[in-house]
């Protein structure tokens, strides 16, 4: 009995972690466009960064030395940020997953 209940909860895990890798990237896809409007270095290796919308809405939120360095991120660059995204003016952008380039 112990082991079917076993069974029962691993297989849950497993096909709670696939969909959630397949929402991931359905809800990267509806993500706003942001632009960069300000790129400041912090104290703490990571970067203060400002952004904007194609509605004049207001992000802000801080992201790693290594990821900016890496896809050489800069003032007018156009990004897509998947993260926890709070209700505030300007919108913060909470625990960031994952950063991509938009041409």
């Amino acid at each position: 009995m112990s082991k079917s209940i076993f069974i029962s909860i691993l297989l849950s895990i497993v096909l709670c972690s696939c969909a959630n890798k397949d929402n991931e990237h359905a809800d990267f896809s509806v993500l706003p466009v942001l632009e960069i409007t300000s790129i400041v270095k912090t104290n703490d290796n990571h970067f203060d960064i400002s952004l904007t919308d194609n509605k004049s809405g207001k992000y802000v939120t801080l992201i790693d030395n290594n990821t900016v360095s890496d896809m050489n991120l800069k003032k007018g660059d156009k990004i897509k940020i998947s993260g926890d995204y709070a209700e505030s003016y300007p919108v913060q952008i909470l625990r960031v997953t994952k950063v991509k380039k938009v041409e």
